[in-house]
């Protein structure tokens, strides 16, 4: 049977030789389990009779999350903002609505247009950063998998910054990093009024008439 349930909004794909592949869904956080079932069925066939499928009952899949909630964004893409199934800026900014502690990765060397405003622990980061890896800058241990899984290819970084035509205002322990900022018009690029607990890195700031930054 290759329909899992209780997929919790991921996306499974289970293959006829009982592997299979998990996308959590967006907005999961890491430091928990997510799990689904599935279940074994034989094709009803028996010396040449056709049956009913007989099918064992529905074994557990425990999938071990880590990092913090990705949004991941691509220009011109149009998924729903998990790894390999990439969204826009504003589709990911929409999404993550007022959730706090949510990440976004620009994980091309685009141009993207919009504006956002943080929430508290959220973060705004390109693939520009300064990083020694992915993993590491999120958190994500590959040595603590399931012996026999692998993990699907992160993004790289330390690559050439994206650009985002618009403003971002920081809240309280947010990051911007790794990624150019360019306001039109009177806008601020940069902005985080009486906030603390800021990062601010690798980035260009500019404004066409305003102010490119405003703490």
């Amino acid at each position: 049977d290759l329909a899992p349930t209780g997929v919790g909004g991921a996306v499974v794909t289970l293959s006829a030789d009982g592997s299979f592949s998990y996308t959590p869904p967006p907005g999961a956080v890491g430091n928990g389990a997510a799990s689904f079932q599935y279940r074994v069925c034989d094709n009803g066939v028996d010396n040449g009779n056709t049956l009913a499928s007989l099918c064992s009952p529905y074994a557990t899949v425990t999938v071990d999350l880590q990092g913090p909630a990705i949004y991941f964004v691509k220009s011109a893409s149009s998924g729903n903002c998990t790894l390999g199934n990439e969204c826009t800026f504003a589709n990911a900014v929409s999404g993550i609505g007022a959730s706090t502690g949510r990440v976004i990765f620009i994980a091309d060397a685009n141009t993207h247009t919009g504006n956002v405003t943080l929430n508290a622990n959220g973060k705004l980061v390109g693939q520009g950063v300064s990083a020694s890896d992915f993993d590491s800058l999120f958190g994500i241990n590959p040595a603590s998998i399931t012996p026999g899984a692998t993990l699907a290819a992160r993004p790289s970084v330390n690559q050439t910054r994206p650009t985002l035509n618009g403003g971002v205002t920081m809240h309280n322990n947010s990051h911007v990093r790794g990624l150019n900022l360019n306001a039109s018009g009177a806008a601020v690029a940069l902005a985080a009024s009486s906030r603390t607990g800021l990062v601010v890195d690798t980035i260009a700031v500019a404004s066409q008439n305003g102010d490119a930054v405003n703490f």
